[in-house]
């Protein structure tokens, strides 16, 4: 984490812990207020309902939020982790607890065995996932959760979704603790749909919390709060500035200050000459300053300039 200087010079992201009952948008609307700037963007959206991490990149943070909002499954921040509390025996129209109920069923007994064995089950079977009716997924350019407050039910095809880890803890007979790191694009909510349907039964979650984006953790992040009520302490705590930033997401290559002003002007040769890099992305940095110049991807040996950083 890095001493501040003022809020509206940062470059990099802020760390939100967010509260229940407002959008993403919502905490992007209030942190622009407070910081007085308009380059903000979030790093994937969070349902209404659910609380925890939201990163929030700022200024030239702003170039690197492709790597948390795109699939770059060999970069740490396709992963996500998630705690959530499933309530077993009644199901909703969108899977949490702010629609109506569809259905209700008895919760038969099971247990701690049967919950390892669930988990197994996805962890070792190829999951394909169903995103939820009430989801951002959309069909000719309308959101399915826009369709289904309107009583239509698209038809949205299953996706394969990987969970790198899955605990399935007993809180009661009829509440679950569900802890999972699982790749971008799993919907929490239909999990823990498939995850009461697997014990025979239905469910709904009664809360979702997000506690990890890749290496990105809850623990330096600060409660949206905290940055209305004193923004200096809640940006001390929770913003990493650029350098950091790329650090945790990008594999790094050191250059020259000449090749960089080529690089930054777009000279194809010299991005060439990065041709014989492995596949994949990289942040381009000046040597011995350790500042991002730019974001290369490498692919069947042809380099493109994703995105060029403002040297200072």
């Amino acid at each position: 984490m890095t001493t501040l200087k003022n809020p509206k010079e940062l470059n990099g992201v802020l760390l939100v812990h967010k509260p229940a009952g407002i959008t993403s948008n919502d905490v992007l609307f209030r942190l622009k207020k407070v910081l007085q700037r308009k380059d903000i963007g979030h790093g994937g959206t969070l349902d209404s309902f659910a609380t925890g991490l939201l990163p929030v990149f700022l200024g030239e943070g702003l170039k690197l939020s492709r790597f948390f909002l795109e699939s770059y499954p060999t970069l740490p921040t396709y992963w996500k982790t998630y705690e959530a509390v499933l309530s077993l025996g009644t199901s909703t129209e969108s899977g949490d607890p702010l629609t109506a109920v569809l259905e209700e069923k008895e919760v038969p007994d099971f247990s701690d065995s049967d919950l390892q064995k669930c988990a197994d089950f996805f962890l070792s079977n190829s999951y394909m996932q169903t995103p939820p009716q009430y989801s951002a997924k959309k069909i000719d350019g309308v959101r399915a959760s826009d369709l289904a407050r309107k009583g239509i039910i698209a038809d949205l095809k299953a996706v394969a979704v990987t969970l790198k880890s899955l605990e399935i803890e007993k809180l009661s007979e009829t509440f679950l603790k569900i802890k999972t790191t699982c790749s971008k694009g799993t919907y929490i909510r239909r999990l823990g749909e498939d995850v009461a349907k697997k014990l025979n039964t239905c469910g709904h979650l009664k809360s979702l919390h997000r506690t990890a984006v890749g290496n990105f953790s809850i623990e330096n992040a600060a409660p949206l709060a905290e940055f209305l009520e004193n923004v200096d302490l809640a940006i001390n705590k929770s913003f990493i500035d650029l350098v950091q930033m790329a650090d945790r997401i990008l594999p790094s290559v050191f250059i020259n200050e000449e090749t960089a002003k080529q690089v930054t002007t777009g000279y194809r040769k010299i991005l060439e000459s990065f041709s014989t890099l492995s596949p994949g992305v990289f942040c381009l940095k000046l040597e011995n300053k350790n500042i991002p110049v730019a974001i290369i991807e490498v692919q069947n040996g042809t380099v493109n300039m994703l995105r060029g950083f403002v040297l200072s």
